[in-house]
Formats: C-alpha cells, structure tokens, sequence
C-alpha cells in the first residue's frame, strides 16, 4: 500500500542574513526559546530541528554533540588550509619560503594567525574568553605562538631537501618545545620512512597544524566541565561528549552558547566552534497543526546545514565536496532542499552554480525555493497582489514585482533551463523541475510583528503548496511508466544498446578517480593505501569522500541520469537512458526521475543480504570475499574487484609515489574488457527487473490513487476497470493481489 511520508526530512539552504534561522524556528510552538538567528550569522554546525505533530504541550529538548579529538583536528586543519590559500591567491602550494615571509612580515603574520585561529565563519580562539577568566585562551595563544617557533625553526632546517622524515629526531625536537611551554610529554604522529609518504613543505606543516588542533582541542575540553556545572547542564567528559537538557526560560541561554556566537560586554563568547551537531526537538506551531495532520506527517526535520553560506564565493570543487559529504555521506535520506533567499534590495543569489552542484551529487533532490523578508515591502503593495500570495499555485495570478533578484530569476529567465540543460540534463525533466519550483515559490515572513493575521496566512498557504507538493511527489508527474516497454526490452539482443551507458560510466569513474585521489592530502593517500590493501575500497575522512562508493557515484550521476554521447554514422549525438528505452513524453519524465534513485541499488553490497540501506557504508568493506577467495560477479563491488586484479592492490611496492599507484590501481576504463561488459549487463539487467521495476510500480500505483480519486462512480468498481486496462497495456506480469495493495487496499 502506498504511504504518504510519516517523516520529512529537508535540508535548508541560504546565506547569511538570508533568514535561515529565523524560518525554521517559525515552526515551532516555542520559538522564543530558539534563539539561533542573528544579522550576518554563520551556521558553523549541523542543526536539526525536528518538529513533532502532536498536540501536547512539551518544551524544547536540546541534544548537543561535541566533536571528537581526532575529527576536530582534522576539520579545522583542512578549513586553515583553505583560508591560508584565499590570503595569497597567486600561491600554488604553501611552501616554507612563503610561510617565513608571512611570520616576517608584521602586516602578513596577522593575516596569517587570524587564517588559523580567528576566522569568524569557522572558529575562534576569543571566543572562548569567558572559560576560566581568560586563563584558556591565554593557554591557547601561548600553544599557537610555540608552533610559530617550531615553523620558524623549521624554515631554517629546509626541510623540503630531505627525502623522508627522521622520525626519531623530529619527534624530539617537537617534544623539547612543546615540553618547555607545557610540562608535559607529546607524542606527535609524525610520517616515518615506512610509509612512503612524499615530504613536501605542505605535508609538514599540515600534519603540524593537525597536531596543534589536537592539542587545542584537549586545553579547551579542560575548562568545558567545569563551565558547564557552573551553568548546571548535563555534562560527561568522553571521546564524543553529548549534552542533553529541556529548553527552558532558565536553560535557552545555554542553548544560545551551542548555536551562535554572541557578543557580551564587547567579548565574543561560543561554544559552536567544538559542536558537531545540535538537534532540537518541538512540537509544531498551531499555524502548520492542521496542515500536517491532514497530510499525515507526524514528523518534520528541517536541517540547517552549514559550511554554505560561506561557501558562495568558493570554487565549485569546494562546493561539490560540502554537497557530497551533507547528501551522500551525512544525510542520504533527504529528498528535499529549501533555498531560503531574501526578498529585499540588494539580495543576491546562487541558484545557477548552487543547482548545477546539486544536481551532479544527487540528482533525486527536489529544490523548492523560500523567499523571506516579504514583510520589507509596503503592506498595501503586498494586499495589492492579495489573490497571488494567498494561492496555491503562484502560476495562475498574476506575480507582483518583489524586491531581490530571486523572482526575476526563477520567473523571468532562462538561467535555469540553460544551466541544466548545458549539464546534460534533459530539457523535458528540466522543464518539469522548474515548472514545479515556480508553482510552488514560497513567499514567506518569519517575524511578524503588525499585520499579524495577513503575514500568517501567507504563511500557512507557502506550507500547504510546499507540503502538498512534496507529499505528493508532483515531480514525478502524473503519467504512468511504461513497464512492459522497459522489460521488452531489457533482454541480450538490446545489450549493445545499454554497454553504451556502462562504457561511459567506467570512463566517467577512471576520470572521477584521479580527480579525487590528486585533490587528497599525504595523510588522506595513507590511509587509502592501507584500507586497499585490505580490501577496503577507499577511505572516507573528515574532510574529503575518497571511496569508490563515491567515485561511482558521481560516475554514476554523470551517465545515468543525464544524457550522454553516441556516434551514430559519424555523427554525435546524445541520448537518455530513458530514450534508450525509448520512453518519450511524461512517462519519460517519471522514469528519469526514479532513475535518478536507482544508485544505492544498482551499486547494493551483495553479501549485506542485497539490502539497500547499505549504501549509507561509504567504505565497502570486501575483506571476507577476499579470505574466501572468492569475489562474485554478481556482486558489483566483486565484478570491479575482479577487473582491477586483485595482485594489483598488493603491488604499491612497483611505485616510487602513493599517487602513482593509485592512478594505476584505478585505471578501470583499461582493465575492464569484454567480457567484464557482458557480466556487468547482465548483472544491470537483473538489478533492473527486481529493484527498479518495483519502483515503477510505487510510482504507478500512485498514479492510480490520483485517478481514482477523481473519478466518479463506485471507488472500487471504477479500481476493477483500472486494474484490467493497467495490466493490459502498462504491466502484464502485475499480480490482483499486489495491485491492490499498493492502490489503498481491498474491498471488505
């Protein structure tokens, strides 16, 4: 039986000063105790804010995770690395020589020091002023001026002359000093000669910077215990501390601690540099009750995500790995994105590069767009356009002219199409992806202060169209897939038709490879080395998705859900994997849609038991094949194994860099011949017929309910009818009794 969602998960994207904060609080019935927006504010952390439909009256709960040691450093190291790249934009590489000229340099070293330990968007030693009077960062600004000597003392030794690390030597030299600041013994995870790691100024002063933000880390979880009783919250020191307490007038500004920085007495203070996440759970605002009980939501997650707001001015490459690790890795369970952007002058927006990212890590995503700040314009002009605003559908009145150049955007020009369509999406999806942004638009007003009635209203008809439409899935349209069409034609006489995909997709992952493993770092390449070696397929850090999970993922994106190149009589041509069978019109549309969530079981881990909520895995663990000596064909991670060689993740010995090796070990367009092409049909052939054909029946079932819930007559007489022309001419080997069930049960 299809089930509308239960539970909704939506991830919330917009600038800073967008109003981000101030739209997901709206929904609760508490939101004077989430007190998490601010002019300018970065979200630094995870935020879920989950909303119950429930009419009990239960005050906010506040869930807040720290970051463990090893993640803390390994975050905030790779952040310094980017900011320390945009402070000198004509640098390649950091390198010694640059690196004693900006200590040299009293204008320079500023810059320098606050890149590291004082950026607004990320983290700040200040901010912690208020733990101990002071005494933590004092202790904090004496660790950073100690490793200023160490880069000092290490410019002087050229280091970058000598082949490897002697390991013994440096540990000791960075121990005396550490000593002499700190009375205590260090151990500092120095590369040895073993590991066959490349020496370069960079990989030196990266795993020094990762070792201070270990040692940061320690000092400020210090003083964290001690504050926390005194503010009487729940706290235990562990590997991954977890505070947990009701949100209450004597606890929200606790809370305001773990969710924004503040500014007291002229002083930041916050605690958001060390948070990994914060959930808060509330119970729904009266305005929205009635709208998701009716719709049978009885949970609504809304997640601030972070590290995008400021992202905006970023490369794309920046922009992909944040998009990777929030829907691929973090969160795989959202279908849904919020563009929050403000309808004020001088607003901005990003749509073109922020979609076409978006698009190339989850193409199954739906974007809906929130406009924010309504209230900036003059009430009457608003009460004007009364009949637009209060609509369902913002394409049947007439649209007023707001400020902020999203509305001209969206409405009035082509960028959109343009940009998905340049991306190799086809212009039919395209089409419907838009035409359901623009009907959907969602003007909104978080803080209504006068005209209470109006603004709320406007309010509550944006959740409804929003809502409904995602309940719904109106993007994958109301047109019946084809199955009988789709089963015709996966059978051998059609495989030349679909090796095409299958060439490009292994082209498309050789390449995606040697992107991903040359943008990784010394340390990052180890660890990848050692995780092949046993059979482990990649690594997945903190700062960068190394797996082949991923990689063919992105692979897969590029192939399956857009179009691609075929020669046909010397000429280039593209096509659709929906064209290939030879869907056209809406159908095709839906098809293009649920093609786009096929990956996680195309790519399912055969001995998980075929499930497909394996996927969440990102390192594809095939250790126990390989004791078996067995790696299966009908297993894809097996049939790629099996292509690759497996002697060939045993001979790193054959390379004098890690990085040779890699690209090697990773040339699949190379080691994957014909016959690996004839298993992998096969084995696409079958995933097909039992994961994608069942989603084709959801959909249609779907498609079922709609029309009999327009049609008049007997429910059941008028579902007896469909059921005999559906079977005919959409799905003969669809069973009575399963058609039924999907279609909202039997007559008693």
């Amino acid at each position: 039986m299809i089930e509308k969602s239960a539970n909704i998960s939506i991830a919330v994207i917009g600038k800073s000063a967008a109003g981000k904060s101030a739209f997901i609080k709206s929904f609760s019935k508490y939101p004077e105790y989430i007190s998490s927006e601010g002019q300018g504010q970065t979200t630094r952390s995870y935020s879920e804010y989950c909303f119950i439909t429930s009419e009990d009256d239960i005050v906010p709960k506040a869930n807040i995770l720290f970051y463990d040691e090893n993640k803390f450093a390994d975050i905030r190291t790779n952040q310094s690395l980017i900011k320390l790249s945009e402070i000198d934009k004509t640098i390649e590489k950091i390198t010694f020589d640059w690196i004693a000229e900006q200590l040299d340099d009293e204008d320079y070293s500023i810059d320098f020091k606050n890149a590291i330990i004082n950026t607004d968007d990320f983290f700040s030693f200040e901010e912690f002023s208020f733990l101990d009077s002071g005494k933590c960062v004092e202790k904090l600004n004496m660790l950073f001026n100690t490793v200023c000597e160490i880069l000092i003392d290490l410019c002087k030794q050229n280091l970058k002359s000598t082949p490897y690390f002697d390991t013994d030597v440096q540990n000791q030299s960075f121990e005396n000093i550490f000593r002499k600041n700190y009375k205590q013994n260090v151990d500092i995870n120095i590369p040895s000669n073993e590991s066959k790691i490349d020496v370069t100024d960079e990989n030196i002063f990266e795993t020094l910077l990762n070792f201070m933000f270990r040692e940061v880390y320690k000092v400020i979880m210090s003083y964290v215990g001690a504050d926390l009783e005194e503010r009487k919250v729940n706290f235990v020191q562990s590997s991954n501390p977890i505070i947990e307490f009701d949100v209450t007038d004597e606890t929200k500004n606790h809370l305001e601690l773990f969710l924004k920085v503040l500014r007291i007495d002229g002083k930041k203070q916050s605690y958001t540099g060390l948070i990994s996440k914060v959930s808060i759970s509330s119970i729904i605002c009266d305005n929205f009750y009635t709208i998701f009980k009716r719709m049978g939501i009885e949970k609504i997650t809304l997640i601030d995500t972070y590290g995008l707001d400021h992202d905006q001015q970023s490369t794309e490459s920046v922009l992909v790995e944040r998009y990777n690790r929030i829907f691929n890795v973090d969160y795989p369970q959202i279908s849904n994105v919020f563009f929050v952007e403000a309808l004020h002058s001088g607003a901005s927006n990003d749509f073109s590069t922020a979609l076409k990212v978006l698009y190339t890590q989850r193409p199954d995503i739906m974007s809906y767009i929130i406009g924010t700040h309504i209230d900036d314009h003059e009430y009457n002009f608003l009460k004007g356009h009364e009949k637009w605003f209060l609509s369902l559908d913002k394409l049947i009145e007439t649209k007023p002219k707001l400020n902020g150049k999203v509305m001209d955007f969206l409405f009035g020009s082509h960028t959109i199409l343009t940009t998905l369509k340049r991306n190799n999406i086809h212009k039919s999806l395209a089409e419907k992806r838009i035409e359901v942004m623009r009907k959907r638009f969602g003007p909104y007003c978080s803080k209504i202060a006068e005209n209470e009635e109006f603004y709320n209203e406007i309010n509550v008809i944006t959740i409804e169209s929003i809502f409904s439409s995602i309940v719904d899935k109106e993007h994958l349209g109301d047109e019946y897939i084809n199955i009988n069409k789709i089963v015709n034609k996966l059978n051998i006489d059609n495989k030349d038709d679909f090796i095409l995909f299958l060439r490009q997709l292994i082209a498309k992952a050789t390449e995606r490879s040697k992107i991903v493993f040359i943008s990784s770092a010394a340390r990052t390449r180890w660890r990848i080395r050692t995780n092949l070696q046993s059979y482990i397929l990649g690594f997945n850090g903190s700062t960068l998705d190394a797996t082949w999970r991923r990689i063919f993922n992105d692979a897969y994106n590029e192939v399956f859900t857009r179009e691609v190149s075929e020669n046909q009589n010397g000429f280039a041509k593209k096509i659709s994997i929906s064209e290939a069978f030879e869907l056209i019109g809406n159908e095709k549309i839906a098809f293009d849609e649920l093609i786009n969530m096929f990956f996680p079981y195309l790519f399912r881990k055969k001995c998980d038991c075929n499930s497909v909520t394996s996927y969440v895995d990102k390192e594809i663990n095939c250790e126990q094949c390989k004791q078996k000596d067995s790696f299966d064909n009908m297993c894809i991670w097996g049939l790629l194994i099996n292509a690759v060689g497996t002697k060939d993740f045993k001979n790193r010995y054959l390379y004098d860099q890690v990085i040779d090796w890699l690209l090697a070990l990773h040339e699949f367009s190379e080691k994957c011949n014909e016959d690996f092409y004839d298993n992998m049909f096969e084995y696409f052939r079958i995933s097909m017929l039992d994961y994608f054909i069942p989603l084709c029946r959801i959909h249609n079932a779907r498609v079922i309910e709609k029309k009999l819930k327009k049609s008049s007559g007997s429910y059941f007489d008028k579902k007896d009818e469909l059921f005999e022309m559906y079977k005919e001419e959409y799905d003969n080997e669809v069973q009575r009794d399963m058609f039924y069930l999907n279609t909202g049960g039997f007559k008693s």
